[in-house]
């Protein structure tokens, strides 16, 4: 749904929230696309169990976070700018 927003409103980059709610994850399941059939496929990636809300900046983020930011930005076709990392006015990483 991501690759297809980004084509139809024709975005050069996304911010991506919420990075936090994923905190609790043992594994993130990423659906990458559909078969013939319409199942969804899936990259399953391992979750960071890691409390996120703090973090401001790209190195205070767990690997596993920034292989998820990575796949994203591979899989839509246009960078993420900005990652949401908290419910808090200044919980954000400026990615690049």
């Amino acid at each position: 749904m991501l690759r297809k927003a980004v084509r139809i409103n024709s975005l050069t980059e996304i911010a991506l929230t919420k990075l936090d709610v994923l905190d609790t994850f043992s594994e993130v399941k990423v659906c990458t696309e559909y078969d013939a059939d319409g199942r969804p496929l899936y990259a399953v990636l391992p979750g960071w169990l890691t409390d996120l809300s703090g973090v401001t900046t790209i190195d205070g983020l767990p690997q596993q976070a920034r292989r998820f930011i990575e796949l994203v930005e591979r899989e839509v076709g246009v960078p993420v700018r900005i990652v949401g990392t908290g419910a808090a006015r200044d919980s954000y990483v400026t990615w690049s």
